[in-house]
């Protein structure tokens, strides 16, 4: 069996997350930034900040609008 894709860990947490929560990504590569980016855009209730540059890593806040349909 393989790793896990690290996408299902993120998104393993971000459906954790209740309304007004959020969590702090740091992320390295571009190509990592666009699909977490356009992933999050299919969640639907989820939404990101895009704080720029820190150090060497991009800076995502990603929060949760409402609450997830039980």
């Amino acid at each position: 069996m393989g790793l896990r894709h690290p996408i299902y860990t993120l998104l393993d947490e971000v459906k954790k997350l209740k309304a007004n929560e959020g969590i702090k990504v740091l992320v390295n590569d571009y190509d990592w930034l666009l699909v977490i980016k356009n992933t999050l855009l299919l969640m639907g209730d989820v939404k990101y900040e895009d704080h720029g540059d820190v150090d060497s890593f991009r800076e995502l806040v990603i929060y949760r609008v409402t609450n997830p349909q039980q």
